[in-house]
């Protein structure tokens, strides 16, 4: 599995499990109707956030011009699917409105939260963070007329 799936499966784990105290707690207030609204706004949620791993997947790498389309694709898809799921149901009246939103607001909420830290381990693996204290390699300016020299200039510094 690429790490972008990798990224999106811990993600989806930490949101479900974040979940359900909260769909405990609404379900004592609300009962099984609210319970019902709120799992079903998480789950909108968790496949919006699934299309995530796909997207970046699509990206990283060597990219093309149809590659990028794609993600940018996927990434309009992902909010006009959010967007659908979560309105016709309100304006159906099929599920009480807060508990659903409340669902769907957690998953965005954890999905940042999750994302933020993955994202930070991941550059460190890769190395594209450097520690405090670390030295950067730099490279000495080649004085104005000695363009032919910058071979001996290397080698001496």
């Amino acid at each position: 599995m690429s790490q972008p799936v990798l990224m999106a499966v811990r993600g989806a784990l930490v949101m479900v499990t974040v979940s359900l105290p909260v769909a405990a707690v609404i379900g004592y207030y609300l009962g099984v109707s609210g319970v019902a609204s709120f799992a079903y706004g998480v789950l909108v949620g968790l496949l919006t956030f699934a299309s995530i791993g796909a997207t970046v997947s699509l990206v990283l790498g060597k990219t093309s011009q149809l590659k990028v389309l794609i993600g940018a694709g996927v990434y309009v898809g992902r909010i006009i699917f959010a967007a659908a799921a979560v309105l016709v149901p309100i304006f159906t009246g099929w599920f009480p409105v807060l508990p659903m939103l409340g669902g769907l607001v957690l998953v965005y909420v954890v999905e940042s939260v999750v994302l933020l830290f993955e994202a930070q381990r991941f550059m460190n693996r890769a190395g594209f963070l450097k520690k405090s204290g670390e030295e950067e390699d730099v490279v000495s300016e080649v004085p104005a007329g000695g363009a032919g020299r910058v071979d001996q200039i290397r080698m001496e510094g």
